[in-house]
């Protein structure tokens, strides 16, 4: 979480939705910001909500719970690094990621449940959603994003899936698909192609 007073924002970085790359860019634009603890969601009481923009990250929650498990499999070698796809998915649905010290991985809207959060930038058009922020109206102009922290090695987190595991995380996830609108068939190869070919209106 970062918490700047010029100009008047909160931003809460929810795990895999780029928040490294936001988190970086608003220190970078605006360094007088007080920065607390990386995916700290509890907004400290002497800040009134209603007095700041609350914003965080979205993503295709099959995205982001892939995004999840590479980072994991990287990071935590003798736990996540000894684990499958499914395995990881397994116990993130079981509840069971806290017996090796990880936090759980829940929906983004439950992440910030609470907090007054506002605003979504969606990481699938994350360039259009920054520059659109509300924050920055009163600016001369809009601060530049700053990329970090993706995924070293380019993939396709749709081959991550069967319908099984699909339908384990559209369930875990539900929320998020739910308040975003994303499309639970979106994890089949079949619908990004779709999704390419469909006509402009």
């Amino acid at each position: 979480m970062i918490i700047c007073e010029q100009p008047r924002l909160i931003f809460l970085a929810v795990p895999r939705t780029a928040s490294t790359a936001i988190t970086r860019s608003i220190e970078k634009a605006f360094p007088d910001c007080e920065k607390f603890g990386q995916h700290r969601m509890q907004i400290p009481g002497h800040y009134s909500q209603d007095r700041y923009f609350v914003f965080a990250g979205a993503r295709n929650p099959y995205a982001r719970v892939v995004s999840h498990y590479l980072h994991r499999f990287r990071t935590h070698p003798l736990s996540v690094g000894l684990w499958t796809f499914t395995e990881y998915v397994q116990n993130m649905v079981r509840n069971r990621l806290r017996w090796w010290g990880l936090s759980g991985d829940p929906p983004a809207v439950k992440w910030v449940q609470g907090t007054g959060c506002t605003h979504f930038i969606r990481y699938e058009q994350l360039e259009v959603d920054w520059a659109a922020l509300p924050a920055w109206q009163e600016l001369e102009s809009v601060p530049r994003l700053v990329k970090a922290n993706a995924n070293p090695e380019k993939y396709d987190w749709r081959h991550f899936y069967t319908q099984d595991l699909a339908r384990k995380v559209y369930d875990h996830q539900q929320a998020d698909f739910d308040f975003f609108g994303y499309e639970k068939a979106s994890w089949r190869p079949a619908f990004a192609r779709q999704q390419e070919h469909r006509p402009v209106a």
